[in-house]
C-alpha cells in the first residue's frame, strides 16, 4: 500500500525480484512472470464492470449495518454527554458522522473556514472539466472505509487501472536521462531482495514504543545508512532514494530505515504466485469529480454540528471534563465538553496550551512525531504529449521533479495536467519562488523524459505546499530514526476522556486518507465504549490484529 500508483509499482518490483531470489531456479524468468500477472489483470478489466456492481451493493450494505444500533450512553443519567471535535478534516468529520448515526451529537470545530482537511479539490485548475487533488489522491483497494463512504454516499470510483488504461505504460523510471521498465527495476532489485527480507522476517508483527519487536538497529539507522548497508548502488540507488523522499516527504538520512523495510517488505511471498505479484487494485481508485466529494457528503450530513473559523488556542482538565479555548471571529470563548476529541495534526497540537496531566510519551509524540514535507507544482496542457508517446504520465526520476504523473488521467476532454510531486528538501524548494519559476525548473526533467512536452503547456500553473499551509504545516507523519520503537502507537492512545484522531494515529494507515477515515470510525467506537463502561465493543472486529494487540 503506498501513496501513489508509482509505489505500488516498485513494491510490485521488489516481489517479483524477491519471489525470483527465492525460488531456487523454479520460478519463471521475470519478464515471464510479468506477462503472466498482465494476462490475468486483461482478464479482470473484462468482469470489472459486473464486480464494481456487486462491490458497490455489497459495501453499501455494509455502511447501512455498521455501528451501534441505539443511542449512547449517557456520563451522567438522563442526558448525553458534551462531546468535542476538534478538527473539521476527514477523522473529525467521520468521528462525528458515527457518533450521530448511533444517536449521539458532536460538535466539531474547526479553524480555518472550509472542511475537509487534506482532501482538497479543485475545478477547471489546469483546464476546463479537469479536478485535480491538491491533497490526498489515490486509494487502494485495502481502503475499506474510504471504499464504503464511497459506496455509502453513491460516489463513482475512477478506476486509473481499469478499460482505457491498458495500451499505455503504466509506469516508467527516468534515471540518468533513459527509461527504465519494471521488468529492468524487477531485475535490478535480485541482488537486494535477500537481504531486505532477511531483515524484515526478524521482526515481530508488531513494532512500537510497547514492543520493540526486534526492530531498535533498523530504527535506530536511516534509510540512507541502510541503502548503504545492503549494497544499493548505481540507478536502484538513486530510485529508491527519490521514491522514499517522495512518499514520506522526508529525506533519506532522516527517515528511520523501518519506513523502508515494513513498506517493501510486506507481503507472504510463501504465498505468492505469479498470478498475484502484480497485484489488481493497488492505488488505483479516485473519486469522480474529486476526493473531496466524500468529505463534503460527511459535512453535509453534520453541518449543524460544525462551528468554522474556531481555532484552538488552550485545553485545560475540568473534572473529568475540559474546558476548550479557542480563538474567533468574535474573540476567544471558552466552551465546556465531558468528552473531547482532537483530531488535528500534532504540528498543530504542540502549538496549543495543554493543561492536561498527560503520560510523558503522549507529550513526547504530541512535540517530537515526525512530518513529511511533499509539495505539488500543477501544470496544465493543451493536449497529453505523454500519452502519444505511450506512457500513462507516471515517472519516477532524480530529475528536480522527482515524481510526476498526469492528474488528467482517464478525466473527459483533451486537456492535460501533470501533479509534480516533491518531498524532503526538495518540497522545500518548490515553495520558493513563484509558481510558475518552480514549474519551469521541474519541467526540464519533464522536457528530456518527454521531448516536446513543453511546447504543449497551456499556460496554467499552481502549486500546493504543504509545508507552509497554515492548518497543517506538513503533509503527514512520518517516522524519524528512532522514532518506531520509542513513539509508534502512542499517538492514538487516549487519556482518560480526551481522545485522539487522525492519519497519525492510524498504525496501519498512517499518512493516507483511509488512515483518517478509519481512525475517526474507530475513535467513534471507542468514545461510545468509554460511555457505555464497555472495555472492547463488539465493534473491535473493525480494528486490525496489530491494533487489537496494543489494546490488550
Amino acid at each position: 500500500m503506498s501513496r501513489s500508483p508509482l509505489f505500488g509499482s516498485l513494491r510490485r518490483a521488489f516481489r517479483l525480484a524477491a519471489l525470483s531470489s527465492r525460488g531456487g531456479g523454479r520460478t519463471p524468468p521475470i519478464d515471464e512472470l510479468i506477462d503472466m500477472a498482465y494476462s490475468r489483470r486483461r482478464f479482470l478489466r473484462q468482469t470489472a464492470a459486473v464486480g464494481a456492481g456487486v462491490a458497490a451493493t455489497s459495501l453499501a450494505g455494509c455502511a447501512r449495518g455498521e455501528g451501534p444500533s441505539g443511542p449512547a450512553g449517557s456520563t451522567s443519567p438522563g442526558s448525553p454527554p458534551r462531546v468535542a471535535i476538534v478538527g473539521g478534516g476527514m477523522a473529525g468529520l467521520n468521528t462525528a458522522y458515527k457518533l450521530s448515526k448511533a444517536g449521539l451529537t458532536a460538535t466539531i470545530y474547526e479553524g480555518a473556514d472550509r472542511t475537509g482537511g487534506r482532501m482538497f479539490t479543485a475545478t477547471d485548475l489546469l483546464g476546463d472539466r479537469l479536478t485535480t487533488e491538491l491533497g490526498g489522491e489515490f486509494i487502494d483497494s485495502t481502503h475499506d472505509e474510504m471504499l464504503a463512504l464511497m459506496a455509502e454516499f453513491d460516489l463513482e470510483r475512477l478506476d486509473t487501472q481499469g478499460a482505457g488504461s491498458e495500451n499505455l505504460r503504466a509506469e516508467t523510471y527516468f534515471i540518468d536521462r533513459r527509461h527504465y521498465t519494471h521488468a529492468e527495476a524487477a531485475r535490478a532489485f535480485v541482488p537486494l531482495a535477500e537481504k531486505i527480507l532477511a531483515d524484515y522476517d526478524e521482526l515481530d508483527d508488531v513494532v512500537d514504543y510497547r514492543n520493540a519487536g526486534g526492530g531498535v538497529e533498523l530504527d535506530r539507522m536511516s534509510i540512507a545508512a541502510y541503502l548503504d548497508r545492503i549494497g544499493a548502488r548505481g540507478w536502484m540507488r538513486e530510485l529508491l532514494e527519490a521514491a522514499y523522499v517522495t512518499e514520506y516527504g522526508m529525506d533519506a538520512g532522516d527517515q528511520s530505515a523501518l519506513n523502508f523495510v515494513f513498506l517493501i517488505g510486506t507481503g507472504d511471498l510463501e504465498d505468492a504466485t505469479a498470478m498475484s505479484l502484480l497485484g489488481d487494485s493497488d492505488e488505483r481508485y479516485k473519486v469522480r469529480g474529486g476526493n473531496q466529494r466524500i468529505v463534503d457528503a460527511l459535512a453535509t450530513r453534520v453541518e449543524s454540528q460544525i462551528r468554522r473559523r474556531h481555532r484552538l488556542e488552550a485545553i485545560r482538565s475540568r473534572g473529568e471534563g475540559f474546558t476548550l479555548t479557542f480563538q474567533t471571529d468574535g474573540g476567544v470563548i471558552d466552551q465546556d465538553a465531558d468528552i473531547v476529541v482532537l483530531a488535528i495534526p500534532f504540528t498543530l497540537l504542540r502549538e496549543v496550551r495543554i493543561d492536561v496531566n498527560l503520560p510523558d510519551v503522549k507529550r513526547h509524540v504530541i512535540q517530537e512525531l515526525g512530518y513529511g514535507a511533499n509539495a505539488k507544482v500543477l501544470v496544465g496542457f493543451n493536449s497529453r504529449p505523454w500519452e502519444a508517446q505511450g506512457y500513462s504520465g507516471a515517472t519516477y526520476s532524480d530529475e528536480t521533479f522527482q515524481l510526476a504523473w498526469a492528474n488528467s488521467y482517464l478525466q473527459p476532454g483533451s486537456a492535460g495536467g501533470l501533479t509534480l510531486y516533491s518531498g524532503g528538501t526538495p518540497a522545500i524548494e518548490a515553495g520558493q519562488g513563484t509558481p510558475e519559476e518552480a514549474a519551469t525548473r521541474l519541467l526540464a526533467g519533464i522536457e528530456r523524459a518527454y521531448p516536446g512536452a513543453l511546447r504543449a503547456r497551456n499556460g496554467k500553473v499552481s502549486r500546493f505546499h504543504w509545508p507552509t499551509f497554515p492548518w497543517t504545516k506538513a503533509s503527514y507523519a512520518c517516522y524519524k530514526a528512532g522514532q518506531w520503537t520509542t513513539l509508534a502507537g502512542s499517538e492514538s492512545v487516549p487519556v482518560g476522556n480526551l481522545f485522539f484522531a487522525g492519519e497519525h494515529c492510524s498504525y496501519d494507515f498512517q499518512g493516507f486518507m483511509n488512515g483518517a477515515a478509519q481512525s475517526g470510525a474507530d475513535t467513534a467506537v471507542a468514545v461510545l465504549a468509554q460511555i457505555s463502561g464497555s472495555r472492547l465493543p463488539a465493534a473491535a472486529r473493525r480494528y486490525s490484529r496489530r491494533q487489537l494487540a496494543r489494546l490488550a
